[in-house]
């Protein structure tokens, strides 16, 4: 679910921005990719931006935290999910996204605020398909956008 909506994001901004996106896909989170975590904070300015789709409580944000902390990464850090504490009702997979904030609106609104500003946003040339070449599959943690591109 989050990939998809981060794909989404990154189609609408790429389009009419100045910002680029480096998307670390993680599959699972035991074992945690702390090494791939740490190079990708080599190649970021403004922050990281966690997105799952369960608590934010105990997650991929969660040890995001603590890797940052334990190797001293002076990086931003923003975690979107359903808020520790909450429990989920049922309802459709679009309602919940957007109402617990993980949905490409709440991660535009993420990013905007790690950047420090507005941007320009494609919500119109947002088709539902996701970008051709995109590898979403495979090993533990899979880098979707090209560091150089940063």
């Amino acid at each position: 679910i989050c990939t998809e909506k981060a794909i989404k994001a990154r189609k609408m901004i790429r389009k009419s921005s100045d910002v680029s996106i480096l998307h670390l896909h993680l599959s699972t989170i035991v074992p945690f990719p702390s090494n791939d975590i740490l190079r990708v904070c080599n190649f970021i300015r403004h922050g990281i931006i966690t997105m799952e789709n369960h608590s934010v409580i105990g997650g991929i944000g969660s040890a995001t935290a603590e890797i940052l902390a334990e190797h001293a990464v002076a990086k931003p850090l923003i975690r979107l999910g359903v808020p520790g504490g909450t429990y989920a009702h049922g309802a459709s997979r679009e309602y919940l996204v957007k109402e617990y904030g993980f949905d490409k609106h709440a991660l535009v609104d993420a990013i905007e605020k790690l950047v420090r500003k507005k941007l320009t946003k494609d919500w119109e040339g947002d088709d539902g398909t996701p970008d051709s070449g995109i590898n979403t599959k495979g090993g533990i943690a899979n880098l979707i956008e090209r560091p150089e591109d940063l």
